[in-house]
């Protein structure tokens, strides 16, 4: 298919999104609410296994063992998803939905998406953690989650990132979990007990979310002056040589400018804040930034790995420190 969504044989697409979930709401199985663990594996369509089988090469005839690589199996499909070293330990995908349900318990966690790219070599699931993040006790609040990816081909670990979303708009704030709440599992020997380990750095990780909660009402204690947007965008976007005309660094700017006194900004002790401005940036590289793609189900997919992995959310950390730095210097 035309985007790196698995497909099933039947048609499936292995994705499901809760009904409020922004980006990639017109992709995979679509649910009213979030979900629980057991229900996500299933509408996400990552209800399989994969195993580690002997790899060999064969030559005249003859089959020559390969003792210090395995291949990495699809159980259901028995399609190899890679090759990786003898001390691979897989992290099964149910495994994954269990460690994250133990960062707030069974009951309180609840999944927005879940699903596989590339035939199931990349998974990943969204948890929404059961706070909020509100501005000055404003209408402006952001729900914060744990984004997690793995691998089953050996090109990555266990990742996990700290998200948030803001309901106004649905802009998504991305940010690497920091060394104290960092979380990067390599598959390689006792899983289990790295994954016990990491239920308890885990635990601190509302934390994190606290802290970026008063970051985000320091920023809108400040107001901004057009002089200090302008400077402001300019580091955050700047100009670069050869650059196509249609993304021009000056054309994107304006944008942001305009996108600074849009109607979502204007909330009660929002507008014309660092905030604001922030949230002007966060806009238009969800919304507005064209990505590549020839349908729409592709440009949505590669916009939803910007914002979560590549140049969107580089975007987005570079402006989330540069309106922090002002907020701090007023």
């Amino acid at each position: 298919m035309a985007h790196e969504l698995t497909q099933r044989q039947d048609g499936r697409v292995e994705m499901f999104s809760a009904g409020s979930t922004p980006v990639w709401h017109r992709l995979g199985q679509r649910t009213e609410e979030a979900v629980d663990s057991t229900e996500a594996l299933r509408l996400g369509g990552l209800d399989w296994r994969v195993e580690t089988r002997p790899v060999s090469v064969h030559h005249n005839g003859a089959h020559a063992p390969i003792p210090t690589h395995r291949a990495v199996v699809r159980t259901d499909t028995q399609r190899v998803l890679g090759v990786v070293s003898d001390r691979y330990a897989p992290i099964q995908n149910a495994e994954a939905f269990e460690w994250l349900d133990s960062v707030t318990g069974t009951n309180l966690a609840t999944y927005e998406t879940a699903g596989s790219i590339r035939g199931g070599k990349v998974v990943w699931m969204m948890l929404r953690l059961p706070e909020e993040l509100r501005i000055a006790g404003t209408d402006d609040v952001t729900h914060p989650y744990l984004l997690a990816c793995n691998s089953h081909d050996g090109t990555r670990a266990l990742r996990v990132l700290r998200t948030s979303v803001r309901v106004v708009c649905n802009n998504t704030l991305t940010r690497a979990l920091g060394s104290s709440v960092g979380l990067s599992l390599r598959h390689t020997g006792r899983t289990q007990e790295k994954l016990e380990d990491a239920r308890q750095v885990l635990g601190i990780a509302s934390r994190g979310f606290r802290l970026m909660n008063d970051e985000m009402n320091a920023m809108a204690r400040v107001q901004m002056k057009t002089r200090q947007l302008d400077a402001y965008l300019k580091r955050v976007w700047p100009d670069e040589p050869g650059e196509a005309p249609k993304e021009g660094a000056k054309k994107v700017r304006n944008r942001m400018a305009e996108l600074f006194d849009d109607e979502p900004q204007r909330l009660p002790g929002v507008r014309g804040s660092v905030w604001a401005a922030w949230n002007a940036v966060s806009q238009y590289t969800d919304w507005e930034r064209r990505h590549r793609g020839g349908s729409r189900e592709r440009r949505d997919e590669n916009r939803l790995r910007s914002i979560w992995f590549g140049d969107s959310a580089e975007v987005k950390r570079r402006a989330w420190n540069e309106a922090l730095e002002i907020a701090r210097s007023n």
